[in-house]
Formats: structure tokens, sequence, C-alpha cells
């Protein structure tokens, strides 16, 4: 749930930090987003009311069903989308994600990352064989071309072949470049998600209001950086 809440907030105007690290979870962007949000399921009761437990399947059902007329939903799950909704509903795109007026909109962007086991038997093996995969032009393409999930290179994202197959991911790869977010990739954050997650989640549920809920995300996640040594 925070997540997609992230995207609002962002295109309300908001940013997660101000100078020094000093929390902003309470600023006007960050209620107006969460307000908007909670509006939507509790006011005007225009999305299903368990909408903040949704997982990826849970999204691709509501869109394939015509439960939802539209949701924010991962780049990767688009191939799904179209097979799911094939037959049953038409004109299913992707289109940039609601913001306020004047404010841009924003895309939520991170990656995932390939590892090696350091126990591994075969570890040059396996450098050897990610180096070819993300960064030798026939590995990435070969990737491109077999799954949703493409290299983020303009290499990739631009070339025919795939295009052919993937259409979307010139708009996204646009998309991404000029209205891309992301995370704040400090050690505490998995931390500041949660709590999120636990005080957004009460507003939901009608125990507490908006304005409450920013408020006690904003005192906790200053003691969180308070003990994480950010402030002198």
């Amino acid at each position: 749930m925070p997540k997609e809440w992230y995207v609002y907030f962002w295109s309300f105007g908001g940013e997660f930090f101000g100078p020094n690290w000093k929390p902003q979870f309470n600023s006007p962007a960050a209620v107006e987003a969460l307000k908007y949000k909670v509006d939507l399921v509790r006011k005007y009761k225009v999305v299903p009311p368990d909408v903040d437990t949704y997982e990826y399947m849970e999204v691709l059902s509501a869109l394939a069903t015509g439960k939802v007329p539209f949701a924010i939903q991962w780049d990767a799950a688009y191939p799904d989308i179209q097979k799911e909704t094939e037959g049953k509903i038409a004109n299913i795109a992707i289109r940039v994600t609601p913001h306020k007026e004047g404010v841009d909109p924003a895309a939520f962007t991170h990656t995932w990352t390939f590892s090696i086991n350091a126990y591994s038997k075969h570890k040059e093996e396996t450098f050897r064989f990610l180096a070819w995969l993300t960064s030798d032009p026939e590995g990435s393409l070969w990737v491109a071309k077999r799954m949703s999930i493409p290299l983020p290179t303009k290499q990739v994202f631009f070339n025919s072949d795939v295009l052919a197959v993937n259409p979307q991911w010139e708009f996204m790869f646009n998309f991404m470049e000029q209205y891309g977010h992301a995370e704040v990739a400090i050690p505490e954050w998995p931390v500041i998600h949660d709590t999120i997650n636990t005080f957004f989640s009460l507003a939901f549920a009608g125990e507490i209001t908006p304005e409450a809920a920013c408020e006690l995300v904003n005192t906790k996640v200053e003691d969180i950086m308070k003990r994480g040594g950010y402030y002198k």
C-alpha cells in the first residue's frame, strides 16, 4: 500500500525529506495524497473496500474482470494484463499516473539486482554469465526478447526487435526518465516503509484521520532518523 501512496505523494508535489534529513510525511502534499486515497475508498466508494490489502494478483484480477477501470501496477504486469483481458476488455493501455494540477506526474522506479552466493563453487563462471547477461548487447537483448522485465538501457528499450514484442517499453522508458522517483536509499528505509504501512492502514480502516496518520508517521520517522545518527 505505501508504494501506491508514494506515487500520489510525489504527484501532489511531496518529497520525503527536507534539508538536514527532516521528514516531511506530515506536509500538505502528504496529507492531501493520503486523504485522496482514503476518500476513494471510504467517501466515494469507487474502489474495492479491501484495496489496501491487494497484491500483484489481486490487482491483475480486478483489471481483468472489469472490477476496476484502471490501477497502478508494476510494468512487468503489462503482458499478463493483456493476456488476462484478451477478448474481455478492449483498449487496455498504459497512461501517466493521476497528478495534481500544476505538478508533474510521477513514476515509481526501482531495480532488481543479481548477486552471487558467497559459498558458490562457481563464482567466476557466474560472474561471467551475469556480465554477459547485463552488459553484452547480445545477452541483454536475449533477456528482453524472452521476458517481460527489461534491462533498463536505451539499447534494450529502443531495439526494434524488442519493441515489436513489447511496444509499451518506449513509453515506460521516456516516462521514467522524465518523471521517475525512487525510495530513499538508506538502511532505515524498510523500517520507515513499515511505519507508513502501519499508520496509513489505520486511516484506511477509519480508525484515525489522514492528518493524524501523517503526524504519527512523521514523529516515528524523526525518531528513526535520530537513532540512525542523522541529526547533530
